[in-house]
């Protein structure tokens, strides 16, 4: 296979496998919004390491040793690097959703919580070895489109509330009124100093909302 930066256009989503991985070792697999595939091997002399990053901008800034510390779906946490002082660094705009035993899935952020949602029920090595022809399979990339807009909508909202809250954050007398709130009162109390201020929102919204921020979800 020749490495074009034209074959890279428009990945959504890709498996990448350290040279000690499980399974196809030194490898790169793939995914294209239309569901399209392909994989090559990064160990290979004609597609080696400098020519994938050459092609592929989303691999750039990129490191592989064990999981991220925010994948969501880890089962095995051996690190095939052999330095245990490298942690895994995903390159900004791209999430890792899975890993096990040495077995990156990553994806696009703004699709992240759809690939979620969709490899629900599924294990880590079930997402890494069958994750792709389940996508195919149930035609899940037609959903992306949808997908990403939904993202793009929450993180306007997300914007707009994050906003409010560092302006709240200003006005002494709400400071005031939420310092009042015993641990007693619990979160409802919170809540409702919100709603007085204008922020009506419930407590599942601000968990999610905060999960959000952390990078988590």
């Amino acid at each position: 296979m020749k490495l074009t930066k034209n074959l890279f256009e428009d990945v959504v989503a890709y498996i990448f496998a350290e040279p000690g991985a499980m399974g196809a070792a030194g490898s790169i697999e793939c995914l294209k919004s239309n569901g399209e595939s392909f994989i090559f091997f990064y160990i290979d002399e004609e597609t080696n390491w400098q020519k994938t990053k050459e092609c592929f901008d989303g691999i750039n800034g990129c490191k592989f040793n064990g999981p991220h510390p925010k994948t969501f779906y880890k089962e095995s946490l051996l690190s095939l690097g052999g330095n245990d002082e490298i942690v895994t660094k995903i390159k900004p705009g791209w999430k890792e959703i899975a890993f096990d035993a040495g077995n990156h899935f990553v994806c696009k952020k703004e699709y992240s919580r759809g690939f979620i949602e969709f490899f629900s029920g599924m294990k880590p090595y079930e997402i890494i070895v069958d994750g792709m022809n389940k996508i195919k399979k149930e035609h899940f990339y037609e959903k992306l489109d949808d997908i990403a807009n939904a993202f793009y909508r929450q993180e306007e909202a997300d914007q707009e509330l994050t906003l409010k809250l560092e302006e709240l954050n200003k006005n002494p007398e709400y400071v005031k009124r939420i310092k009042e709130c015993t641990r007693e009162q619990g979160v409802d109390a919170m809540l409702l100093v919100l709603k007085e201020f204008g922020v009506e929102i419930t407590f599942m919204e601000l968990k999610q909302y905060g999960f959000r921020k952390a990078g988590i979800m």
